[in-house]
């Protein structure tokens, strides 16, 4: 990296080995005896690659990522939370998400709701108080909840590959570009957004729209359906 910031291309980045091993360290011992499968991914909303340990953390995530009403995403908040609340309390929260509204969210993960919270009911009574004041509120999602709309994790699972791919390259540039072209027309498809850049760089702006929509700076159809060449992004507001 220059002194102005800028990447080489042709080294992208740190190495792979020294990026991961804190995370998946992290990742294997949250998961302790458990035989959950872990899955490492590059988050948007965290800013760096995160280990998710088993199948509801994972729906979680590519939820919480193409949320626009997600700001932050803490994908492993334990060692944190321990400091908070002690460990019996912080292993009940999953995630911790900071929302546009700027509330502070914890997320547990269950396989179908409880008839009763009793799991959680002492956790819920503390929340908003004392050492966790700043948190708005204690959530618990079902996996029925997480998968409530499939083409939307579908989507979210393709647009991940895009923004990850172009994690080491700036672009302000590329989105700049793309919120002209929607004041301007209102509307454009992903190919028309797609072919502003040239060769390799039209990959650039396809992840640069990706982002946008994924923060609510644009809105898409990626809830209503698949995401191909035709998938329309619009501009926000008048």
């Amino acid at each position: 990296m220059n002194g102005k910031g800028a990447r080489n291309p042709t080294r992208p980045g740190p190495r792979l080995g020294t990026l991961l091993r804190g995370e998946m360290a992290e990742a294997y011992e949250k998961r302790g005896h458990g035989r959950s499968d872990l899955v490492l991914h590059y988050s948007g909303k965290a800013k760096k690659d995160v280990g998710l340990t088993g199948e509801l953390e994972y729906l979680h995530f590519l939820h919480a990522e193409c949320d626009p009403d997600v700001v932050t995403v803490d994908y492993s908040p334990l060692n944190a939370n321990i400091d908070l609340v002690g460990r019996p309390h912080a292993s009940l929260v999953h995630a911790v998400v900071k929302t546009r509204a700027g509330e502070v969210v914890w997320r547990r993960f269950v396989q179908e709701m409880p008839a009763d919270n009793s799991v959680v009911k002492d956790l819920d009574t503390l929340i908003g108080k004392g050492p966790i004041a700043h948190v708005s509120r204690l959530e618990v999602w079902s996996k029925d909840q997480l998968i409530a709309n499939p083409m939307s994790v579908r989507n979210a699972l393709r647009a991940l590959g895009w923004i990850a791919a172009a994690r080491f390259w700036p672009l302000a540039e590329q989105k700049t570009t793309v919120l002209k072209l929607l004041k301007k027309n209102r509307m454009a498809t992903f190919e028309e957004i797609f072919s502003l850049g040239v060769d390799a760089g039209r990959a650039l702006f396809g992840a640069a729209v990706l982002e946008l929509a994924h923060s609510g700076a644009v809105l898409s159809d990626m809830d209503l359906s698949p995401l191909h060449a035709m998938t329309l992004f619009r501009s926000v507001g008048p």
